[in-house]
Order: structure tokens, then C-alpha cells, then sequence
């Protein structure tokens, strides 16, 4: 048996115990609604899915505990207690009141976006072998610019394509520092970071967004096949 494994069986055991613990501190009688849209509803005893998590959680810290080889129980056991964590969330969360599932997890889609793009533009500049800690000021100071053009213009993809420009030149800017700069590539990053924050706070206070002139520009929608016709809310 592989310590990692080990420690990932008490891991479970210890959630396991905490997530049964927890249950048994609700009252029997409550209730979790969920809503999936035009779906319909779901209601779930609070206590006795807590309690469901939590046994589940114990079954597979066992198993990963007494497992050999541990490789089989890896996979498995990850994604019971992955599920269970959040079952166990959302019927925490929707106790005594109604809620929303597709609509959180819509909202966790658009929230998420930007930070999955910084991680895979970080992704790809760590397999090319540079150290790339300006991300978040190149994505703050294209948004800021693009956001900007394309309220006075009316026209969003003019805003995109200026978002587009101003990362090429900043990331352009980070590769002239550290290639014949000779500058240390964190350095670097920073200063654009450093950059980025002036400039944009800058550009928030000098520019009047709410001018009569700015007209509100939003991407048209995109239909996409198949996905476009399920029962969303």
C-alpha cells in the first residue's frame, strides 16, 4: 500500500465522520428543495443525505486504506466523495427554502471563465518555458480598453479586437523585457501587474462611461447546436 494512499483514505475517513457528525446536528424533518428549471423540483430529507455522504465517505477512506494496489481505488473513490461533497453542499444550502440549481451553476460558468482562461494562458506559457506572472494585468488592461472602445462605438467586436491588440502589446512588452532586457521574467510580470492597476484605474476615473455618447454594446447570442435547446431555466 502506496502512504499516499494511506493519507487519502484517512482524508475521507475524517470528511466522512464530519459530514455524518454534521447531519446528525439537523433536525429530522427538514427538507432540501432543488429546482433543475423546467425540469421540476426535487426534495431530499436534509439529514438522511448528509448521513448517505458521510457513510459513502467512510466506505471508500476504508477501502482506500485497505486497497492494494491503491490505484484502483483512486479514480473511484475520488469521484464518490467529489459528488458527495457536492450533494451535500447544495442540500445544505437549499434547507428550508428553494434552490436554483441550473441557475448556479450558470452563474458559476460565467464566474469561473475568466480565471480558466488566465490558468490555461499560465498552462501554455509554463510549456514554453517562461514564467508568466502578468496574466491577470494583461486580461485587467485588455478588458478595461476593450470595454471602453467599445462603448464609445457602438460596436463590440471593435471592442474585442482592441482587447486582442492590447494583450498582443502587452505580452509583446513582457517578452522585449525579458528576452533583450535580460530582465528577471518575475520582475517583470510585476510590473506589468503594477501597470496594469494604474492604468486602468486611470482610464476608470478619466473616462466618462457615463456619457450620453457611450452606447451599451453586447456580444449577439450564439445559438450552438444541440446544447442551445435543452430545458435551460
Amino acid at each position: 500500500m502506496q502512504p499516499h494512499s494511506r493519507w487519502l483514505g484517512l482524508g475521507y475517513l475524517l470528511f466522512g465522520v464530519g459530514l455524518a457528525w454534521f447531519g446528525l446536528t439537523i433536525a429530522p424533518g427538514a427538507l432540501s428543495v432543488l429546482r433543475f428549471g423546467t425540469l421540476g423540483l426535487v426534495q431530499l430529507p436534509t439529514q438522511r443525505t448528509l448521513l448517505l455522504c458521510g457513510v459513502v465517505a467512510l466506505l471508500t477512506g476504508v477501502w482506500c486504506v485497505v486497497s492494494t494496489p491503491a490505484s484502483r481505488c483512486h479514480a473511484v473513490s475520488l469521484g464518490l466523495n467529489v459528488f458527495g461533497m457536492v450533494c451535500s453542499i447544495l442540500v445544505w444550502a437549499s434547507m428550508h427554502q428553494r434552490l436554483e440549481v441550473l441557475g448556479l451553476l450558470a452563474q458559476g460558468m460565467r464566474l469561473a471563465t475568466p480565471i480558466a482562461l488566465g490558468a490555461l494562458a499560465g498552462l501554455l506559457c509554463e510549456r514554453c518555458g517562461v514564467i508568466n506572472i502578468g496574466i491577470e494585468g494583461m486580461m485587467l488592461t485588455a478588458a478595461c480598453l476593450g470595454c471602453i472602445i467599445a462603448l464609445y462605438t457602438a460596436n463590440t467586436w471593435l471592442g474585442v479586437v482592441a482587447a486582442l491588440l492590447v494583450g498582443c502589446v502587452m505580452a509583446a512588452g513582457h517578452a522585449v523585457l525579458t528576452i533583450h532586457g535580460r530582465v528577471d521574467q518575475i520582475i517583470s510580470g510585476i510590473v506589468l501587474n503594477i501597470f496594469a492597476v494604474g492604468i486602468t484605474g486611470f482610464l476608470r476615473r478619466s473616462v466618462p462611461l457615463q456619457n450620453p455618447r457611450c452606447a451599451p454594446a453586447v456580444l449577439p447570442p450564439l445559438q450552438i447546436p444541440f446544447v442551445g435547446y435543452l430545458p435551460w431555466p
